[in-house]
């Protein structure tokens, strides 16, 4: 099955935290960039038609641009280890994004409904508390960083990694 996933990728995050989100997350060793995830999982690409980048497309554009803030830092602890993260402020776009994604398409539901709510963030590393405490006081000395949200991006895993497939503007 090749996952999938619509996230709004944050180039401006990239210096700050690449070399970390290869070290210390999953997706970013697989190649995913910095991003605040919209809605995963998505569909298996092979089932992913016109009609769906249609619909992507659609909710997309009935959003304006928008500037964010990555001005914070803040933890999903976990029983086997923790998650460190960057908060966009404000949220709220993030949310109403993914809120018009899933009214296109009811059967995807973020993190496939394993959250009762969904949080807007930027996974900068999982790990042990210990070593999220020397990332996040490196951190919080470069923050904040400023972005411009000007399309969200349809991400698919294939052998060799994440890979944008698509992009779509707002607005």
């Amino acid at each position: 099955m090749a996952e999938t996933a619509i996230v709004v990728v944050v180039p401006e995050a990239a210096s700050l935290v690449d070399g970390l989100r290869r070290r210390y997350t999953p997706d970013g060793a697989a190649g995913m960039p910095p991003h605040v995830t919209l809605l995963y999982p998505f569909l298996n690409g092979a089932l992913l038609t016109a009609t769906t980048e249609a619909g992507i497309h659609d909710a997309a554009g009935s959003f304006a641009p928008f500037d964010v803030a990555l001005a914070a830092t803040a933890r999903f602890e976990r029983p086997e280890d923790a998650v460190l993260w960057l908060r966009p402020e404000p949220r709220e776009p993030f949310l109403a994004l993914t809120a018009a994604l899933v009214e296109a398409f009811p059967a995807q539901q973020p993190y496939g409904g394993a959250f009762e709510e969904v949080i807007p963030h930027l996974t900068v590393a999982v790990g042990e508390p210990t070593v999220l405490d020397a990332i996040e006081a490196e951190l919080i000395a470069r923050l904040p960083v400023r972005a411009r949200v000007e399309e969200v991006a349809l991400f698919q895993l294939e052998p060799g990694g994440w890979r944008r497939r698509e992009s779509f503007p707002l607005g």
